[in-house]
């Protein structure tokens, strides 16, 4: 970034908003940021005094940002605080991240829990993408939304923390229209569900209007340690093309990530309406789902059957 000075105390600035066209320097921005971050949290009633909460820990910038965030959160309210990590099995891309970023769960004593495909479902997702012909992406999102609500309430928390920012809101929002889904983007917001079933920790997203170079940024500048390594199988989703066409459209028009996002949020009430009552149990492991079976199962399923019929 070219030199700018911040445009409150005239200081080296660090961060330039195009949307606005100012800049902030290392103090004013981390000023900018917890407040912006702690401002959601209040404003959608994100977390209660008696609140235990998991935080859904990749090891990624998001999750640790986050994660540094309601750490002194908690500890200035007296909420609790634990991590997960699903270990997906893909090569070492999950073990690196657990390993750049120890120190910092030991320093801070953080209760850290890792739960895997091949322990819990008995294969790894490279082994399940042998069996069943669907994208790698939506198999493991489907996964891996599944153990952390399942573990995350075997392990007491009433409310799941994820690190999804307003670049992850707005491509998913697009992604359920492109793909003719549009009442799916009920399902989103700052704090997710539809329908509270008893089986379910409602998902909190104390980073739903932050930036990803907002986020990059806070990271960097203030030494959080996190994983650069991506996904093998990142590219492969169309979500990563959707993810290429917003940054662009962004570039170009700044403020649109926002207004994609906001827009939703202003629709959210009227979509909801008409899908109330669709949460179920799962027939086969008696987790919620819209279905008689939820997906997870379902893929399940297809791997045996087509292991039985290869046998």
């Amino acid at each position: 970034m070219k030199y700018l000075k911040c445009w409150i105390c005239g200081k080296k600035a660090i961060y330039y908003n195009p949307q606005n066209k100012k800049a902030l320097c290392d103090f004013h921005f981390k000023r900018y940021f917890d407040n912006k971050v702690f401002k959601t949290i209040t404003k959608y009633k994100m977390i209660n005094k008696d609140d235990r909460i998991a935080v859904a820990l990749s090891g990624e910038k998001d999750s640790m940002v986050l994660l540094s965030l309601l750490l002194r959160f908690t500890k200035k309210y007296g909420q609790k605080l634990f991590v997960i990590t699903i270990d997906e099995g893909i090569g070492n891309y999950r073990k690196n991240a657990i390993n750049k970023i120890k120190s910092f769960l030991e320093e801070n004593k953080v209760e850290h829990y890792i739960f895997s495909y091949k322990k819990e479902f008995g294969y790894s997702l490279p082994e399940m993408l042998k069996y069943i012909k669907e994208p790698p992406c939506r198999i493991c999102g489907v996964l891996r939304r599944y153990l952390l609500n399942k573990k995350s309430r075997e392990l007491g928390a009433t409310k799941l923390a994820t690190g999804h920012n307003l670049n992850d809101e707005a491509e998913s929002i697009l992604l359920n229209i492109f793909r003719g889904k549009i009442t799916e983007n009920a399902k989103l917001g700052p704090i997710t569900g539809i329908n509270f079933h008893k089986k379910f920790v409602p998902r909190i997203k104390p980073l739903y209007f932050m930036r990803v170079k907002e986020i990059l940024t806070y990271a960097n500048q203030f030494n959080i340690p996190y994983s650069k390594t991506k996904c093998e199988y990142m590219k492969l989703a169309f979500r990563y093309k959707i993810r290429k066409f917003i940054e662009e459209l962004d570039k170009e028009y700044p403020g649109t990530l926002d207004k994609i996002v906001n827009g939703n949020l202003e629709v959210i009430s009227y979509l909801r309406k008409g899908i109330k009552g669709k949460v179920k149990t799962c027939k086969i492991c008696g987790e919620p789902t819209s279905n008689n079976i939820c997906q997870t199962c379902q893929i399940l399923e297809k791997i045996e059957k087509f292991k039985f019929t290869k046998d």
